[in-house]
């Protein structure tokens, strides 16, 4: 079973460091690794279109609209790190917490969100344990080496867990080129 504490032992096995029993011991790795653990997982949940961390809601509109610009204002969901574009690709930007568009009564949305350890795709779990290496090394090892095979091996878990990643999933159609539109 994955949990934080499994996470964090990987990256340190990657260091060359001792594992630890909790990711709560009061020991210097475990100190560094927890300080920065959610931080990093935001991150990188957010760097890419994760299929274990997409969810889809319909939202409907704030019950204050806009001031100019755009007739919907929709709340973002809670947990909510990044939005991708919807079925319908509609436009649409986001602003102090809302996604702000002319479609409406209702917006159909997809967007990445944190979820528990054990819902973590297997690959990604080696990108995560990977960047904390990388973003923990200099404190806990001290080495510039060993930065910089934390690096590597976070580059190399990337593609792999990116490709599996876009196995699993659909190409999606994209919106024809406007160049395109304009020569028909």
């Amino acid at each position: 079973m994955t949990s934080k504490t499994a996470i964090a032992n990987l990256a340190l096995l990657l260091l060359e460091d001792d594992e630890i029993v909790s990711i709560d011991d009061d020991t210097p790795s475990a100190r560094t690794i927890r300080r920065s653990y959610d931080e990093i997982l935001k991150g990188e949940i957010r760097r890419h279109n994760w299929n274990f961390a997409r969810h889809r809601a319909v939202l409907s509109p704030s019950a204050t609209p806009p001031v100019f610009g755009r007739r919907y204002a929709f709340p973002i969901p809670d947990g909510c790190l990044r939005v991708w574009p919807g079925p319908d690709d509609q436009d649409w930007l986001i602003e102090a917490g809302h996604i702000l568009t002319d479609y409406g009564p209702t917006l159909q949305l997809i967007y990445s969100r944190l979820v528990p350890e054990t819902q973590f795709d297997p690959l990604f779990v080696e990108v995560f344990a990977a960047k904390l290496a990388h973003m923990c090394c200099g404190r806990i090892t001290g080495s510039l080496s060993k930065v910089d095979r934390a690096v590597e091996a976070y580059r190399a878990a990337l593609l792999d867990a990116k490709r599996a990643n876009a196995f699993e999933r659909n190409s999606e159609d994209l919106p024809e080129d406007s160049w395109l539109q304009a020569r028909r």
